[in-house]
């Protein structure tokens, strides 16, 4: 038979049981939360390291040429960065009198490669005019950056007159 002391104590033992249990299952909770946010900060860090090591271009000043139509040529270099699979342009058709560009895939890269990029202008479009690329990198293991390059477009020059041109005019 059980005493009323010993009912007591069991009594206060399953309190303290209960609490513990409790305290346990807190303790639980907060462990899977810390365990969620380090794993939340090592996932950005790997982001930082991969936008870090991605590639960087350079879009060289271009110009306008006219010959049967018009059209414009630039140079993307890459700069830095790891070796690339494609270099994908994003570019609106119809943004800046140009044409051609968008989702054209220029190929694959690697630091110090000159890309040349050309594409069909309007005929009457005004220059100098701003260009903007977005670049999507695909590096040779399936992971992709996206960049983005410019510069400025003029006309090309008119040819100086040659000495026969001149001499046919007098």
């Amino acid at each position: 038979m059980f005493s009323w002391s010993q009912a007591r104590s069991a009594k206060v033992q399953a309190e303290t049981a209960k609490e513990s249990a409790l305290y346990a299952q807190r303790q639980t909770v907060a462990a899977e939360e810390q365990l969620r946010l380090a794993r939340e900060q090592f996932a950005a860090e790997i982001a930082v390291q991969h936008e870090a090591g991605g590639p960087t271009f350079e879009l060289e000043p271009g110009s306008v040429f006219y010959d049967e139509q018009r059209y414009a040529k630039m140079t993307l270099c890459q700069v830095t960065g790891p070796v690339l699979a494609s270099v994908v342009i994003s570019y609106p058709d119809d943004y800046d009198n140009l044409s051609g560009l968008d989702g054209r895939d220029l190929g694959a890269s690697s630091p110090g490669s000159r890309i040349p990029v050309q594409c069909d202008a309007e005929y009457n479009m005004v220059t100098p005019v701003a260009v903007s690329l977005t670049l999507t990198c695909t590096g040779a293991n399936g992971e992709t950056w996206v960049r983005g390059a410019g510069c400025q477009l003029d006309s090309e020059p008119d040819p100086a007159p040659s000495w026969r041109s001149r001499s046919r005019r007098r």
